[in-house]
């Protein structure tokens, strides 16, 4: 019983951090995402400027309903199944690199199937708002016109990208904030969060970015 609410527990705080965070970062998301899709090699701040001359400010919170469902799928199931899946592989009494290397691929594989459907949308919606006239709306014509060979666009890459987003963001943090106290003497708080942080962003974007653009790029297709 208490394995299972404290599993709800970190499943409701990742859903709901994540929303918080991607209601805030969503332009940047956005921005990103017309550049992945974009023929043109212009650089964000381009795009940005071109975003909003084309489609308005408001453009860039695009997809915002389908960010927030999204995050209690992926973010909520990647974040609530980590520690449970480290403790199934013994990374508790030892807490080896891959223990939490694996615990976190399988985490980010399960939080990215079940969250594709919605990614699929999010993703579209972010792309062209125009596409759409709401989330529901588009969850209704891909249903009718696409069937579930559309809610699985991208399936592949976007496991791949999970799996890579969470092994090396929560492993290399977990790991880095350990290595840290152990031969830094930094105790716990915001300065040994900071830095670990630091270390797991930089390898997270490297890792994930080749997957995240060819997740986007199939995503954006329309059948056939």
């Amino acid at each position: 019983m208490d394995h299972a609410r404290n599993l709800g527990i970190n499943i409701l705080v990742g859903a709901t951090s994540s929303s918080v965070a991607g209601c805030i970062t969503n332009p940047i998301d956005v921005v990103k995402t017309e550049m992945q899709v974009s023929n043109t090699s212009i650089g964000p701040i381009s795009t940005l400027q071109r975003r909003i001359s084309q489609r308005g400010v408001m453009s860039l919170w695009a997809g915002i309903p389908a960010m927030i469902l999204r995050s209690f799928f992926y973010a909520g199931l990647r974040f609530g199944t980590y520690e449970p899946i480290k403790d199934i592989l013994g990374a508790k009494q030892n807490p080896t690199m891959w223990r939490k290397l694996l615990a976190g691929t399988l985490s980010g594989s399960l939080g990215a199937m079940a969250a594709n459907p919605v990614e699929v949308v999010k993703t579209r919606i972010q792309a062209d708002p125009s596409r759409y006239s709401s989330t529901g709306a588009a969850f209704m014509q891909m249903a009718s016109t696409e069937g579930i060979a559309g809610f699985s666009k991208g399936l592949i890459p976007h496991i791949l990208r999970g799996a890579s987003v969470t092994a090396s963001q929560l492993a290399v943090y977990d790991d880095t904030k350990h290595r840290l106290k152990q031969h830094t003497g930094l105790a716990e708080g915001i300065p040994l969060r900071f830095c670990s942080s630091m270390v797991a962003g930089i390898v997270v974007t490297t890792a994930s970015s080749p997957f995240d653009v060819i997740k986007t790029r199939c995503m954006t297709q329309a059948r056939g």
